[in-house]
This record gives structure tokens, C-alpha cells and sequence, in this order.
């Protein structure tokens, strides 16, 4: 949540510099350096490019302007929006509207993750393109809105209580965090490189003395360009992939969805009234596990030579979902919403006194395409029980999963388990990297929902990994 007052102090400075040409001119110029690359990679053209961006699209056109008022033209680098707006307006702006300006004119983006959130009061933030320490931000607005383990690129003014962020904030999701910081590795480390043959073709000796590449790379013309490049890709990216309009077969909305029935009787007998229903076929192996028939499918015409004489193949039928006894619950998965409340119902009519109260979760399936934090635990309001109730079973699922997650493999520690990949240093990071997954999913569901969330603080004590500061 931007300051109001910061916005209408850069909002009057877009205004006068959208009345004067030549201003208008240079702001072509930094847009075009920040989207005319992107439309070529992309092949997109600017009306297409921002229609995919859709939602995003004012954060990135914020973080661009606000690189216009740093930037600098002129033969010798000398004019600046902000300086000749203050030389000719600056009689009608309040001194810390001013102070303000100069402040964004001077700064210079990075990439953030929140560590620690008090809400009202102040954020604490850790820079990750610099790699320094957490610093406690007396930004209210700013706590207001995020969450720990929130990832964003903004550029950070003032001193002491007045030290906070600026209007812009590209928020950017962990999974492109971590391609991003590896792209910084690999930028800067041509940075100097390249700036010895520079000085080498001027006639010096290449010497860059004590230079930062990072730094030089965050405040030179490429900051910005560096993280808005990565913002819009990944975004497009998205777009294109379409997730948010998969379809079942029965052009229903993909939806991922558990339906988990407490076993009030033995899980024998409900294993046998299941072998009773029609609909529903134990799997091979004699396992807990049977699938839910749909209709027919229409037969397939196979050669002879690959059907022999066997009327059953080239038959079958739609698989609506899957069954399976474990922990003393039967759980139905599913992947929409309508077939989850049919498959309950059915279940309910033919096991009756067997089971308890059904509860019912639901996921988007671009969250499990993200394959980081695995199944996760439902959302109260996706919940088929009283809500006075609801609490407790959701703590208790939490719990129960993600137990039972530690000694399963997680593709994003490369298929070994949160136990496993905890004993090497490699495998920590990968894991102190997981776990901030988890959490800034359940602190984001839990504001969205308005309820308290969840303690999480023992999943880092079981792999005996210091969450202080989320180091590894």
C-alpha cells in the first residue's frame, strides 16, 4: 500500500513532465529501454505485451517511472526530471515533499524478503542482491500488506523513522526469486570484465580498484531494467501457460479436491463395503486403494494382432477419482468441485454409520504445479463442517500432513526428503527454502481468510534448523 502523500507528490511531478516535450521525449526513451527488448524477445507487441500482464501491469509501469525520475541525460549526464522540476515547481511542494523527491531521485532498486512482520509498526527486511543483514523498516503501510517471506523489488529512502519504501513494488514470487539471484551471479560476474576492456580501449590499464558489481549493476542504467526484464517474462510466462483455464474431461474447472471421511467402524469394514459398490474398484495388489468408474468409454478399434481374443480390450472407463484408506480415513481426491460433492455423496449413501462427518478441501492446481510445498492444508472457508469446529480440524490436518510430508521426497530437494536433504549443507539451503514456502503460503491464506495462523516454528525445530533470520 503505497503513502497517499508520496503519490500525489509523484503524481504532480508525471504531470509537469507530461506537459513539456522534451521530458516526454526522455520518457519514451526509458520506456522503450525497459519494454522495446522485451516485445522482441517476446515477439509481442506493447497492447499484447501489457494485456498478458494484466493485474501486474501498474506495478511494472510504477517501478519504470520511478526509474525515469533517476535517470540522467544530457551530453554530460546533467539534466534530471526531478531536478528541474524542483528548480521551477519546487515553491509548491512542502519540504518533505521534496525531500522526497530527492530521495527517490538518489536511490536505487533492490530485491527484499521479509523476514519479520509487525503489523502497524514496521517490516524487517533483508536486502538479497547484497546480501546483507535484516534491518527493521518503520514502514506501517508497508506492514500492513505483506507477509513473512514475502519477496519484493523496491527501492528503500530516508534515515531513521522516516526510513521507508517508495511507491513502487514489483512483488516477486519465491520460485522467480530464485532464478533471479542466479541470474545476478552470473551478470555481475562479466562486470568487471567488462570494464577493464573499457578502460583498456580508452588507453588506461584496466584497473577498477575496489568496485562492487552488484552495486554498480544496481545503480547504474541496468538496475532496474535487471529485475522489471525478469518481472514481465515471468508473468508472460504464466499467461501463456494458461493454468488458470484447465478443464476435466467433463469441462468442469480443474480443482484439485480431498474429501476425507473419518472411519467410525474398522477399516475392514469399510474396506468391504467399498469392494460392495459398484462404482468403485480395488486396484491391483490387494491395497487400500480403489478407483471411482465413470461412464464407458467408447470402445477402441484395435488390430487383431493386439487384441487376440480378449472382448475387454480396447474397453474402459472415465476415472472420476481415487479412494484410499490410510491413518484411519478414507480419503476421496478428486479434480473438481462438482465430482468431490458427488463422489461424497455417493460415499455417504452406501458406507453410512461407517463414517464420520465428511470434510472437504479444495486447491488451485497451479499451487501443486508449483511442486514446492506439496498437498497443504484446506482453507476454512473450503470447509463442509460448522466453523466452530473448523479450527481445530484444520490444526490437526496441518500437523498430520506435513509429519507425514517430512519423510516423503519433495521434488523441489530433488525427490529426497525434508529428513534427508536437512543432513547436508546443499540440501539445507534447498530446505530452509522449502520451509519459507510453507510459511508464506499459510501466513497469506491465513490473512485472506482472517483467521490466526498457523504455528510453523516446529517444522524448522524437527529438522533442527535455526529459523532466526530464515539463515541456513
Amino acid at each position: 500500500m503505497p503513502n497517499p502523500s508520496d503519490e500525489r507528490t509523484l503524481a504532480r511531478l508525471v504531470e509537469w513532465a507530461g506537459d513539456h516535450e522534451e521530458w516526454g521525449d526522455f520518457r519514451a526513451e526509458v520506456f522503450g529501454a525497459h519494454f522495446g527488448p522485451l516485445m522482441d524477445d517476446l515477439e509481442l507487441p506493447d497492447d499484447e505485451l501489457f494485456e498478458r500482464l494484466g493485474p501486474a501491469t501498474p506495478d511494472v509501469l510504477t517501478a519504470v517511472m520511478e526509474d525515469f525520475l533517476t535517470a540522467r541525460f544530457g551530453e554530460e549526464n546533467e539534466r534530471n526530471a526531478v531536478d528541474e522540476y524542483l528548480a521551477r515547481r519546487g515553491w509548491l511542494e512542502k519540504k518533505h515533499a521534496a525531500s522526497y523527491l530527492r530521495a527517490v531521485r538518489d536511490s536505487a532498486p533492490s530485491l527484499y524478503e521479509v523476514v519479520a512482520v509487525d503489523p502497524g509498526r514496521a517490516v524487517t527486511v533483508r536486502d538479497l542482491a547484497r546480501e546483507t543483514e535484516p534491518e527493521r523498516v518503520p514502514d506501517r503501510l508497508v506492514s500492513d500488506v505483506v507477509s513473512v517471506w514475502d519477496c519484493f523489488v523496491g527501492r528503500l529512502v530516508g534515515s531513521g523513522r522516516t526510513r521507508r519504501f517508495t511507491v513502487s513494488a514489483l512483488p516477486f514470487p519465491r520460485e522467480l526469486v530464485r532464478t533471479c539471484l542466479a541470474d545476478l551471479i552470473e551478470v555481475t560476474k562479466e562486470i568487471p570484465k567488462q570494464i577493464r576492456e573499457i578502460i583498456r580501449e580508452q588507453g588506461g590499464k584496466g584497473d577498477i580498484g575496489d568496485l562492487d558489481p552488484r552495486e554498480f549493476l544496481l545503480r547504474g542504467p541496468m538496475g532496474t531494467i535487471f529485475f522489471t526484464s525478469r518481472f514481465v517474462t515471468w508473468h508472460v510466462d504464466r499467461a501463456e501457460a494458461g493454468l488458470g483455464g484447465l478443464k476435466n474431461t467433463d469441462d468442469e474447472a480443474l480443482v484439485l479436491s480431498t474429501v476425507r471421511f473419518p472411519i467410525e467402524g474398522g477399516d475392514a469394514d469399510v474396506a468391504a463395503a467399498l469392494d460392495a459398490v459398484p462404482e468403485f474398484d480395488r486396484d491391483d495388489g490387494g491395497e487400500l486403494r480403489w478407483s471411482w468408474r465413470g461412464r464407458e468409454l467408447p470402445r477402441l478399434e484395435l488390430p487383431e494382432s493386439l487384441a487376440g481374443n480378449d472382448p475387454e480390450v480396447g474397453t474402459g472407463y472415465l476415472t472420476l477419482g481415487q479412494a484410499e484408506i490410510t491413518g484411519g480415513v478414507l480419503l476421496l481426491r478428486v479434480n473438481s468441485v462438482e465430482r468431490a460433492e458427488k463422489g461424497r455423496d455417493l460415499l455417504v449413501s452406501k458406507l453410512g454409520a461407517l463414517l464420520g462427518t465428511p470434510l472437504t478441501a479444495h486447491e488451485d492446481p497451479a499451487t501443486q504445479l508449483g511442486e514446492s510445498v506439496g498437498e497443504g492444508p484446506p482453507s476454512p472457508r473450503d470447509l463442509d463442517i460448522p466453523p466452530e469446529v473448523a479450527e481445530a480440524v484444520l490444526r490437526a490436518h496441518f500437523e498430520e500432513h506435513y509429519r507425514r510430508v517430512l519423510d516423503e521426497p519433495i521434488p523441489m530437494l530433488g525427490n529426497v526428503t525434508p529428513r534427508k536433504a536437512a543432513k547436508s549443507r546443499k540440501g539445507r539451503a534447498a530446505v530452509v527454502e522449502w520451509l519459507k514456502e510453507i510459511e508464506n503460503g499459510e501466513a497469506r491464506q491465513a490473512a485472506q481468510t482472517g483467521r490466526q495462523p498457523f504455528d510453523t516454528a516446529w517444522l524448522w525445530e524437527e529438522l533442527k534448523i535455526p529459523r532466526s533470520g530464515g539463515g541456513s
